[in-house]
Order: C-alpha cells, then sequence, then structure tokens
C-alpha cells in the first residue's frame, strides 16, 4: 500500500489568512448565499410582472444579507489576524503542516498540535492553496507553492480519497 507524506511550510500572512477564512466562510454559509440569491431574484423578477416596485423589498432585504455576511467575514479574518499576532507575537507566523497516513502534525512558532487524518471533512480548493475543514470548525490551509515533501496533485488525490464519503 502506497505510503502517503505531505509537508507543507508558509508564511500565515494577511493574503494567506484572506483566502483560507474566504473559503470556510463562503462554504459555512452556501445555503444562507443560495437562498438570499434566490430571494433576489424571485422578487426583482416579479417587480415588473406586477408593475409593482413593491417586490423590490424583499429584494434589497436579501441584498443587504450579502453585505452583511460579507461584513461579518471581513471582521473575523480581522479578529483572526489580531489572534495570531498577539498569540505569535508577529503578524505573519511561519506555519509547518505535515501529513501523513494516520496524522495532521501542526507547528507555529513553538506550539505543536496533532490530529487524526480522518478529522477532515472536506477539501475546498482555492486559487493558491487547499483549505481543509476539521472537525470542530477548524480549518487549515496548504499553499501550493509550499509544498517541500510531495506534490500539490499527490495531495488533492490524497485529500480526494479521504473526503469521498464526506462530500455534501
Amino acid at each position: 500500500m502506497e505510503q502517503h507524506h505531505f509537508v507543507n511550510r508558509y508564511r500565515y500572512d494577511k493574503a494567506t489568512a484572506k483566502e483560507a477564512m474566504g473559503a470556510y466562510w463562503k462554504w459555512k454559509n452556501r445555503k444562507a448565499f443560495v437562498a438570499l440569491g434566490v430571494m433576489v431574484a424571485f422578487f426583482c423578477v416579479l417587480s415588473p410582472v406586477f408593475e409593482t416596485v413593491l417586490f423590490l423589498i424583499p429584494a434589497l432585504i436579501g441584498v443587504i444579507g450579502f453585505i452583511s455576511l460579507y461584513v461579518q467575514m471581513t471582521q473575523s479574518i480581522a479578529v483572526e489576524r489580531k489572534n495570531i499576532a498577539n498569540t505569535f507575537r508577529t503578524d505573519a507566523p511561519w506555519l509547518k503542516i505535515e501529513i501523513d497516513d494516520e496524522w495532521i502534525h501542526t507547528t507555529v512558532s513553538n506550539t505543536k498540535k496533532k490530529v487524526p487524518v480522518t478529522d477532515i471533512i472536506r477539501c475546498q480548493e482555492t486559487k493558491n492553496m487547499f483549505v481543509l475543514f476539521l472537525k470542530g470548525q477548524m480549518t487549515l490551509a496548504l499553499r501550493r507553492d509550499s509544498f517541500e515533501a510531495g506534490t500539490p496533485e499527490a495531495f488533492k488525490a490524497f485529500a480526494d480519497l479521504l473526503t469521498a464519503d464526506r462530500k455534501k
């Protein structure tokens, strides 16, 4: 049986936090985004059909919902950045992630954690990274350009294999 081993090391800077947290927020709120989108479209279509602008009020409420989710995401990223700066005394700490067939080992500064790979619920791909969603509403990002062991393609295949039965 093939053994897997991946090492990913990068600085957890503002751009990385924004991309990783953005992926998490989009996934976490996907049902709200769909419901708000349907609501806006539905009432925008009804307005000219019934020749009244009253239907634009609920459409506007849907747009406000989108804006609210965006503001919450932006505030969440700011809080994450502040917590990192306070905890690690730097705005961009080095993050090392090692993943094998059984464990995920993370090292940030001198803080080490270990969780089983079975805690991976989903792997979301973004432009520059893979964002792992773990049990307990945790996320972990691996940068595509920062693999010291393994390749992005091999990691994607590994993550797909781990999450194949959990896709929702």
